[in-house]
């Protein structure tokens, strides 16, 4: 899931994923590489429960 930890921040490009572990109850979060964001529309799971992230560098 995306994630925002900065109240302040502004624009719309966030920096960090909720990686979500429904049977334990918990989450852990994932930092991208600096100077990549993405949006909400931009995650997406893959067919093997993968995490799938374009980036704002396209990558």
């Amino acid at each position: 899931g995306d994630y925002n930890d900065d109240p302040d921040s502004e624009g719309y490009l966030l920096d960090q994923l909720a990686l979500i572990d429904t049977e334990q109850g918990s989450y852990e979060t994932a930092d991208l590489p600096e100077g990549v964001g993405f949006t909400f529309r931009d995650l997406a799971r893959g067919p093997d429960d993968e995490a799938i992230v374009l980036g704002s560098d396209g990558s």
